[in-house]
């Protein structure tokens, strides 16, 4: 009953969201545009709300909302410069090398060079980027992430977060007490996240989800 409860909530979310998606489209011809860059640069050119998910929908209504507009323009060197950038993110950054493997996954047809789309979609990766950093450092504990600014010369660490610092110290306990422990931690970081060992750098989800497997 409860499973039942639930679903039928989440599909009452997403009917209003949808609808809310519709009213923005209908409203204006500014809405309409703004509504089908979007779809161009994220969502593989479906213009249809209902066949989204719930979050891109989200992501657009903040986004319009907040005042946000993608910009039309097929320039050669604006491309030119744009994917310049994201390549040299991806040299320096292994969240942003993720983040924008992901991202072309989801939205550009698993096509990971930057060169071959348009300035509109690259732009809506470094918009969206710019939206979750926001989410992150304003609400940290809605976007189940913190991050870790240390101190100059310092190597510690602290995210701000006591439900992150506690799952971070448990892991680190656990690889201190013995091989096979730590043989489990890198297993899971090497399989499911890309390599990444150092337990500050995962959510708290992630960090979750490791503990609750070690039963």
């Amino acid at each position: 009953e409860t499973a039942a409860i639930r679903c039928e909530a989440h599909k009452m979310a997403s009917e209003a969201t949808i609808s809310q998606v519709k009213e923005i489209q209908k409203g204006s011809a500014e809405g309409h545009k703004e509504w089908s860059l979007w779809c161009d640069a994220r969502g593989n050119g479906v213009r249809d709300p209902s066949k989204h998910s719930l979050e891109f929908l989200d992501e657009f209504i903040a986004h319009y909302n907040g005042g946000g507009r993608l910009e039309v323009n097929k320039s050669p060197e604006k491309v030119e410069v744009l994917a310049e950038l994201i390549k040299n993110g991806q040299r320096n950054s292994h969240h942003w090398q993720q983040a924008w493997s992901l991202y072309c996954q989801r939205y550009g047809r698993g096509v990971n060079d930057p060169y071959k789309h348009e300035s509109s979609f690259l732009l809506g990766f470094l918009d969206m980027l710019a939206h979750h950093a926001c989410m992150a450092m304003y609400s940290p504990m809605e976007a189940s992430y913190a991050w870790p600014w240390p101190e100059t010369g310092s190597n510690s660490y602290e995210s701000y977060d006591p439900v992150k610092d506690a799952c971070v110290q448990k892991i680190k306990a656990l690889q201190r007490s013995s091989e096979d422990a730590k043989k489990q931690w890198w297993n899971f970081c090497d399989s499911q996240q890309g390599g990444v060992r150092d337990p500050t750098r995962h959510t708290v989800r992630v960090l979750q989800e490791f503990l609750s497997g070690l039963g």
